[in-house]
């Protein structure tokens, strides 16, 4: 099935269409964002008539340029910034990647562009042209629309005397180009980068980076042993006002309700999720969150960011209160947990009776515990101080947890209160969330 692009453009923003691959689901999203932002090649090709162009290229970067060259030999340039997103890894020469590019987002040009193509048929469709060709010279073999690497669709807004044999110059919008990994075929531009990865010198319990010396926080320096260079893999919600860095900003997106400032990084850019106070042009003073940092010596992460999420594996009860009225637990450390009548009856609903013998993993976002004066208890094994964050790491009858603490925290045993309607119930054998 293949929907045009006024089509698209007709559907309401709230429509979600599930595009689904093999009985999994692949992408959930209004038709507008699985046009414009496909998580992968499969949705990329899903929506738009006809279905976009892809090619194995190779990306390799040139000052502020990138070069894209085709497996034909034929190379364009797209400006830097189009691809900054991508892991760097990508960008150097070497590794194939698959770029994509729908058909109204190529132009016919009277000049060489380094990209041609020779054309094997035009379709006149009155108020727009559709121009299939063959990048590079003509092979003398039968036009086919079998996806070899060089077939390409051109789709135009007018009428054209364009005509079979013609070899025309393309011109590409690189703000409209996608790129995915040649392997998961996973796009490699998202909106909001994972991370980005900056090398940092060590010398001495400090860290350099950005022009810049800084503490390495106490949870950190044991990991990094004696290394003396380090790479740090750099998320954007990882960088946070502070006074340890300061970068000019090249410009700020407004991504909804989220604003990503791009920061001049030498020849790169690293981004940050900011507020609406931060405007391009101006000089941003920051910090690391060092506890969402992660950190590579020698090709080997030493440090892996902290999440956000807990777990603890506990059993399912109820308490019978006269003939009508249930009450239903979470089990954990031998302390009772009261569940949300609806997750109760969910979980005897999807499990049977069998569900008070067995035991389910119980997620819960960190934020939500709280120390308390009765609840779990737990031994304090060692506190984590990441300078601008600490954590107590805690033993629950050999189960292991991390929580938030303030920085004057001393104690060795605590108890936890967690409310139940914060706690994900998860069945432990198929890895199958509940309720």
């Amino acid at each position: 099935i293949y929907v045009t692009h006024d089509q698209v453009e007709a559907m309401t923003m709230g429509t979600r269409i599930v595009v689904m691959k093999l009985g999994y689901v692949q992408q959930i999203d209004t038709p507008m964002n699985l046009y414009n932002k496909p998580y992968n090649k499969f949705v990329a090709g899903f929506i738009g008539t006809p279905q976009m162009n892809f090619f194995d290229v190779e990306l390799n970067r040139v000052k502020n340029d990138v070069e894209v060259l085709f497996i034909d030999g034929s190379k364009i340039k797209i400006p830097y910034e189009n691809v900054a997103k991508a892991h760097d890894s990508y960008i150097h020469g070497g590794v194939k990647v698959i770029l994509g590019i729908r058909p109204e987002h190529i132009e016919l040009s009277e000049k060489a562009t380094g990209l041609s193509c020779v054309v094997n048929a035009v379709e006149h469709l009155g108020n727009e042209s559709i121009i299939y060709g063959t990048i590079g010279e003509q092979e003398d073999k039968e036009f086919t629309m079998k996806d070899e690497g060089r077939n390409i669709i051109v789709k135009i807004s007018h009428d054209t005397d364009v005509k079979v044999g013609d070899k025309v110059h393309l011109k590409v919008n690189p703000e409209k180009i996608h790129l995915f990994d040649a392997e998961t075929e996973v796009t490699i531009v998202n909106e909001i980068p994972a991370f980005s990865p900056f090398a940092a010198k060590l010398a001495k319990g400090n860290m350099e980076v950005f022009g810049s010396k800084v503490e390495v926080p106490a949870a950190l320096l044991d990991k990094l042993g004696d290394a003396k260079e380090a790479v740090l893999e750099i998320p954007p919600h990882a960088v946070v006002p502070g006074n340890d860095f300061k970068l000019k900003v090249a410009k700020v997106e407004k991504l909804g309700e989220q604003r990503l400032a791009h920061l001049i990084a030498g020849d790169r850019f690293l981004f940050a999720l900011v507020d609406d106070k931060v405007k391009a042009g101006a000089e941003y003073s920051f910090s690391f969150r060092n506890d969402k940092l992660k950190v590579v010596v020698d090709g080997q992460a030493v440090v892996e960011p902290i999440g956000e999420q807990e777990r603890l594996v506990g059993n399912f009860k109820k308490h019978e209160i006269g003939r009508r009225d249930i009450e239903f637990f979470y089990e954990i450390a031998g302390v009772k947990v009261l569940a949300p009548v609806e997750n109760g009856y969910k979980i005897n609903a999807v499990e049977g009776e069998k569900c008070y013998k067995k035991t389910y993993r119980y997620v819960f976002d960190r934020k939500k515990v709280a120390l308390a004066a009765e609840g779990i208890a737990a031994e304090v094994k060692e506190v984590l101080d990441y300078g601008n964050q600490k954590y107590a790491r805690l033993d629950i009858q050999g189960q292991e947890i991390l929580i938030e603490v303030e920085k004057d925290f001393a104690n060795t045993e605590v108890k936890l209160e967690i409310a139940g309607e914060d706690i994900e119930v998860w069945q432990q054998e198929s890895d199958f969330r509940i309720c």
